[in-house]
């Protein structure tokens, strides 16, 4: 079984080991001359600033494993006693051998779950190295991921385990989950279907009738925005609503060829229809659409460049 916690806790070991060695490094270098006393200086406040923050997420990460721990305890001395009625009822004759089973066997499957869960949490309090961790993520012990000068990985993409790491049920009900990123995909589907030009001569025309590329970009932005937002690391969920706001952000200025002041063309089914750029007025649909990009674009680069 698979800990959403054990993922992020590896990787801010792997941060800490990574930055560790660094300071090591710094030291012999150092003791050997090789370094002044203010670029060491230098340098160490650097170390020990992110050595400070990565302690930091550690106590958060191993709080929250700690409180999932303790509510799996709880439920399962629940489950346990439960069952433990049940057994009471068949052995008084209450319940036929037939009905125990089939009460029994949900609670039987619930407390086996329970009990992974409870074995989990505690190899995860237990850790203190990312190497202990590697057979529950499937990482290779001995091959820690490439940092930069300060333990941050050097890569702006994001692992690949991590788009399928997702936040607890308990975490979503934490400040830690945000809505805005949800919220902005929704927004943006919402504006590819709402008008976004009419004119004194035609009729209104929605986001959708104008490319069929725009509806596509609203899709993918709730559907993408949902996903993302289920992600249990920061860095991803900006990942991925950064994506979808470029995206959209290039397929509204290939529109931007229809949608121009001189003339707007559309064709409706086999209708050609164009408007002078006098009699366009531009509706709420298009507006909306800018309001969700900026919104996603927010949201993706504040969880981007987030350290929680």
């Amino acid at each position: 079984m698979r800990s959403p916690f054990a993922s992020r806790l590896e990787q801010a070991l792997r941060k800490k080991e990574s930055v560790e060695a660094f300071v090591t490094n710094l030291q012999r270098l150092k003791d050997s001359g090789s370094v002044n006393p203010e670029q060491y200086r230098s340098m160490m406040q650097g170390y020990n600033r992110d050595l400070a923050e990565i302690s930091k997420e550690l106590t958060e990460l191993r709080a929250t494993i700690a409180r999932e721990l303790e509510t799996d305890q709880i439920e399962l001395a629940d489950q346990r006693e439960e069952l433990g009625k049940l057994d009471v009822r068949l052995k008084v004759g209450e319940l036929q051998q037939a009905q125990f089973d089939r009460a029994a066997r949900p609670i039987h499957k619930r407390i086996q779950v329970l009990e992974e869960n409870v074995q989990l949490c505690g190899r995860l309090q237990a850790a203190t190295t990312a190497a202990e961790l590697a057979p529950l993520t499937g990482h290779s012990a001995n091959a820690p991921r490439t940092a930069g000068r300060f333990g941050r990985p050097a890569s702006w993409l994001p692992e690949r385990e991590a788009f399928t790491d997702f936040v607890s049920i308990e975490e979503m009900t934490t400040p830690r989950f945000k809505a805005l990123g949800f919220f902005s995909g929704i927004l943006l589907l919402v504006s590819v279907l709402a008008k976004w030009v009419s004119s004194e001569k035609w009729a209104s025309v929605s986001g959708s009738d104008i490319s069929a590329w725009l509806l596509i970009i609203g899709l993918l932005g709730a559907a993408g925005a949902i996903y993302g937002s289920l992600l249990a690391q920061p860095k991803v969920r900006g990942f991925l609503h950064l994506v979808v706001a470029g995206l959209g952000i290039v397929v509204l200025l290939a529109a931007g060829s229809t949608l121009r002041a001189e003339t707007v063309q559309i064709d409706l089914g086999g209708m050609n229809l164009r408007m002078p750029g006098g009699a366009v007025t531009y509706r709420s649909g298009f507006y909306l659409y800018l309001i969700s990009l900026a919104l996603m674009i927010y949201y993706g680069l504040s969880e981007y460049n987030s350290e929680d």
